[in-house]
């Protein structure tokens, strides 16, 4: 009999960093696959579950939370949505264990559904940072609640364990997005472009920037339009991907879809490539802009330059081809200068990630969890600290 392995995606980005692991435990005959679809997935703005359904995988469940993510109390009614609906999805369901990726809000809501279910959760990507979003409280609570860690860095495993968890339930094993970089076939540049109709030249650049969670909403416009302002200076021709559910990310969108109206002949606007062509875009562009976890993750690993914008991704490791900058427009016209720069180009052939290339981390990770589900998983987690054990 198979054993029932959960696996949850609430957004486009995560669902393109799991890919990799959905291939893998389908594959094994021993694991039978329950995939959980839910948050922006659903929204009708986003509804990015149709590429979901285009790679034809198997949705186990379709879990509605909500249509609105744009404010405080929107994303906590989602939450609570999420605790109430997927409390049911897995009492029903029973997987064996729950792969979980991250630190967004939606994610955070099934962890604590899964905990009252008392169904053991494999938290992917914990131990990271990101000190300028929300999303790092969340990582960090998930973390808590897990009972398997999968880590993308040894900094972020020690630092799982400095939290409690103990050092044989926690792992090493790199980016799980990064193996994407080997299983998918990308379109050719000639291809991408009459796709996209935009041509990829010495200044273009993918531009992904979300809102900074942990200040006030209304920054978010002063931040784009900063960085748009910044695009005009330099001549950068830009191509921009939708922002995602995050709050204030409706007044960033407009902004976009804006200057995308006023600069038809160098900028383009796709609400979501999908993990394909958005790896691909990054492989023809002079660079990635913006504030995503791409540009740290994904831009190292295909040897690319990243101007990475303000806090949102603050702590996280970075690669020596990324540019760090604040939100001014003229801090962002000089990141894009040196990464236009022929020296600052010469240095990317030899860039190293330091979340791995990405190679068989899927199969580790499987590979790991085996032998807890062989003899059991017993959630009763003791707190690991023998520094601070009191002999009597």
């Amino acid at each position: 009999m198979s054993r029932k392995i959960g696996v949850v995606t609430g957004s486009r980005a995560d669902y393109g960093l799991l890919r990799p692991l959905l291939r893998a435990i389908a594959a094994r005959e021993e694991l039978a696959l329950r995939l959980y679809v839910t948050g922006s997935h659903l929204s009708q703005r986003l509804h990015s579950v149709d590429e979901i359904h285009a790679d034809g995988m198997p949705v186990a469940a379709e879990v509605y939370i909500g249509e609105e993510f744009d404010g405080a109390a929107a994303v906590a009614a989602a939450m609570g949505e999420a605790v109430k609906r997927f409390g049911a999805v897995l009492e029903k369901e029973r997987p064996e264990l729950l792969f979980l990726l991250g630190d967004r809000s939606e994610i955070f809501a099934v962890g604590a559904a899964a905990a009252l279910c008392r169904v053991p959760i494999a938290h992917l990507h914990g131990g990271d940072c990101s000190g300028g979003a929300v999303d790092e409280v969340f990582r960090h609570a998930l973390r808590k609640m897990s009972y398997l860690h999968f880590a993308s860095h040894e900094a972020a495993r020690r630092r799982i364990i400095r939290m409690g968890e103990a050092p044989e339930r926690v792992f090493r094993v790199g980016a799980i997005g990064l193996e994407n970089l080997h299983e998918l076939d990308f379109p050719t540049q000639a291809e991408l472009e009459a796709d996209l109709a935009f041509s990829f030249g010495p200044r273009s650049v993918v531009v992904t920037f979300h809102p900074e969670t942990l200040v006030e909403p209304a920054a978010a416009e002063r931040q784009v339009s900063s960085l748009l302002a910044a695009l005009d200076d330099v001549g950068a021709q830009a191509l921009i991907t939708g922002t995602n559910a995050d709050c204030g990310g409706e007044r960033v969108a407009t902004l976009l879809a804006a200057y995308r109206e006023r600069n038809p002949e160098r900028c383009q606007l796709v609400s979501s490539l999908g993990t394909r062509r958005y790896l691909a875009a990054i492989r023809y562009a002079a660079g990635v802009v913006g504030n995503s976890s791409s540009g740290l993750l994904e831009a190292p690993a295909l040897h690319q330059g990243t101007v990475d914008i303000g806090d949102r991704q603050r702590g996280r490791l970075a690669a020596a081809s990324v540019i760090h900058c604040g939100h001014t427009r003229e801090e962002i016209a000089a990141a894009l200068e040196e990464l236009f720069s022929p020296e600052f180009r010469r240095t990317l052939p030899e860039v190293r990630s330091p979340y791995g290339d990405g190679r068989g981390v899927a199969a580790a990770i499987l590979d790991h969890c085996l032998p807890f589900l062989e003899r059991g998983i017993d959630l009763r987690k003791v707190f690991y600290a023998p520094e601070l054990e009191v002999k009597a």
